[in-house]
C-alpha cells in the first residue's frame, strides 16, 4: 500500500509539475508572440511617420536651397564679389544689397541670418543679421572641412561662426566666376531649434529621433547619439530605409534625399512592450 500511494503522488506531482510547466510555456509563447505584434505594427507606423517628416525636411532644406540660388543671381551681388561695383555708387549699392539680403531673411520662417564670404568684402551693420566676411575666415569655420571637399553642401549642428550666440544648421553653396574662380561662398544659418522642429516631437518624449550622417556621426540629435545607432546606420547606409532591433530599442531609418543624412528613430523595448503586456493582461482577465 506505502508503495503504491508513493507511486501515486510522484506520479500525480508529476503531471501538475508538467502542467505547470506547459501553462508557462503557453503563457510566454503567447507573450512572445503578441509583443512579436506589437514590434511589427510599431515598426511599420514608425516607418510611415518617419517617411512623412522626412518628406517635411526635404521640403524645406528644397525652399532654402532655391533661396540661396536666387540670391546668388542678385545683381549687386555679383557686382561686389566680381569687383564690377560703380565706386561713385559703391555705397548705394552695398545698402541695396544689405536691404535685399535682410528681406530675404524677414520673409523667410526658417533663414536666422546669411554670411557671404569674400574677396574684399563691404563693411556691413552688426544690428543686421547679414555679414560680408573675408574668404580667409572660412579657415576657422567649424566646419571647414565639409566645405572645402564639396561646391554646396548641408553643415549639421554647429556653433554660427565667430560668435558664441547659439547653434546653427547651415547650407552652405560656392559662387564661381564664368571662368570657374572660386568667387564668394554663400552660407544660409538655420537656428538649430527651429530646424529641429521639423522633425522632433516635443509631446512624444519617449521615442529618440535624430539625424545621424552615413558614417554615423550625429548631425543632430535631441538625446545623446549612441554608438550603436552610429554603427548600425553606417553599416546600412547603401540602404534608402530599414529597421533593426538593437540593445537599447527598436531602430528605424529613412534616408534623406537632400544630404547624406538619416531620419533615425529608437524606441525603448519598454514602451513598445508596454502594449503587448496591457494586450496580454487584458486577454487573460477574461
Amino acid at each position: 500500500m506505502f508503495k503504491k500511494a508513493k507511486v501515486k503522488t510522484i506520479l500525480f506531482l508529476s503531471i501538475a509539475l508538467f502542467i505547470i510547466f506547459l501553462f508557462f510555456v503557453v503563457i510566454g509563447v503567447s507573450y512572445r508572440m503578441v509583443v512579436s505584434e506589437t514590434i511589427a505594427s510599431t515598426s511599420a507606423h514608425q516607418k510611415e511617420l518617419l517617411h512623412l517628416y522626412r518628406n517635411e525636411l526635404d521640403n524645406q532644406m528644397k525652399v532654402l536651397e532655391e533661396t540661396a540660388v536666387v540670391i546668388s543671381r542678385n545683381a549687386d551681388l555679383q557686382a561686389f564679389i566680381n569687383n564690377r561695383h560703380e565706386h561713385f555708387s559703391y555705397n548705394r549699392q552695398r545698402n541695396n544689397l544689405h536691404k535685399y539680403l535682410h528681406q530675404v531673411v524677414l520673409s523667410s520662417s526658417m533663414i536666422d541670418s546669411i554670411d557671404i564670404y569674400m574677396d574684399n568684402p563691404p563693411t556691413f551693420d552688426s544690428q543686421y543679421p547679414i555679414r560680408f566676411l573675408s574668404k580667409i575666415d572660412m579657415h576657422s569655420h567649424p566646419k571647414n572641412k565639409e566645405v572645402n571637399e564639396a561646391n554646396e553642401v548641408w553643415l549639421g549642428e554647429h556653433d554660427k561662426h565667430l560668435t558664441e550666440e547659439e547653434k546653427v544648421v547651415s547650407y552652405m553653396c560656392k559662387l564661381y566666376s564664368a571662368k570657374g574662380t572660386l568667387k564668394a561662398m554663400l552660407v544660409l544659418n538655420v537656428r538649430t531649434r527651429d530646424f529641429e522642429a521639423l522633425f522632433v516631437d516635443r509631446d512624444h518624449h519617449a521615442n529618440q529621433r535624430m539625424l545621424v550622417g552615413k558614417n554615423g556621426e550625429a548631425i543632430m540629435a535631441a538625446h545623446e547619439t549612441d554608438e550603436e545607432v552610429g554603427r548600425i546606420v553606417a553599416e546600412h547606409s547603401f540602404n534608402q530605409g530599414g529597421k533593426r532591433e538593437l540593445d537599447q530599442g527598436l531602430a528605424v531609418w529613412s534616408a534623406l534625399e537632400r544630404a547624406d543624412w538619416f531620419l533615425v528613430e529608437v524606441t525603448p523595448w519598454g514602451e513598445l512592450t508596454k502594449g503587448g503586456e496591457t494586450n496580454y493582461s487584458c486577454a487573460y482577465s477574461n
